[in-house]
């Protein structure tokens, strides 16, 4: 993670363009935190009360950010989860909070940003294929002025649970009920509890 954080750069290769963090804003799972609601159906030994209504309609989808040396803004300053690169799906990306609650999706039915090389961040707030992030992140860095929005497909995350989180956090609790919960599949080790300090240059992620 740490590497990948000093080492990141505007790719559409989530192994090189940083470090993808989703921060707690009630879309998930109230009762198992670390997995959506893809389909409006809660997760693994949820029930529908339990998974929260913003899970039941806008789980399909975590709303994240990229974050690299340099360029770190996050939404909010709560708790989270890391995603893990390889087991991690993008359904597509925005310079900035683009309200993606408001479409059933998070990419605004697939009307995509026709100019994607040049027509900046924004973009009027159409979203960027994945396969055009790394262009949505080399405007983002030169002229962003808050965190990015990248949307990550909760059902394939959902479907690749325990390996698709890196790391919880700043949660100790939501810790150590995942590790719980997955006993047997990863350990302390696997998925560890950090903090995150953007401005520590040599260890901006620390075990907590």
């Amino acid at each position: 993670m740490n590497e990948r954080f000093r080492l990141g750069r505007p790719s559409s290769d989530l192994t090189k363009a940083g470090v993808l963090i989703h921060i707690w804003d009630h879309t998930e799972d109230e009762r198992h935190k670390w997995q959506g609601c893809p389909a409006h159906q809660p997760g693994t030994d949820s029930t529908r009360e339990e998974a929260g209504n913003d899970c039941l309609m806008l789980g399909n989808r975590f709303s994240s950010s990229m974050v690299w040396q340099g360029h770190a803004p996050l939404f909010g300053g709560g708790g989270g989860i890391i995603f893990r690169p390889d087991f991690t799906r993008v359904l597509c990306g925005y310079g900035a909070d683009a309200g993606s609650r408001g479409s059933n999706d998070g990419c605004k039915g697939h009307v995509w940003c026709p100019n994607p090389e040049t027509s900046g961040a924004w973009c009027d707030g159409l979203p960027f294929q994945p396969k055009d992030l790394g262009y949505l992140l080399e405007s983002w860095s030169s002229h962003g002025t808050t965190y990015n929005e990248i949307i990550v497909d909760a059902a394939y995350h959902n479907r690749w649970l325990p390996y698709s989180v890196e790391a919880v956090l700043n949660d100790r609790e939501l810790h150590r009920q995942f590790l719980q919960h997955f006993h047997g599949k990863v350990t302390e080790a696997d998925v560890p509890l950090v903090s995150f300090n953007p401005n520590d240059a040599s260890m901006p992620f620390k075990l907590v």
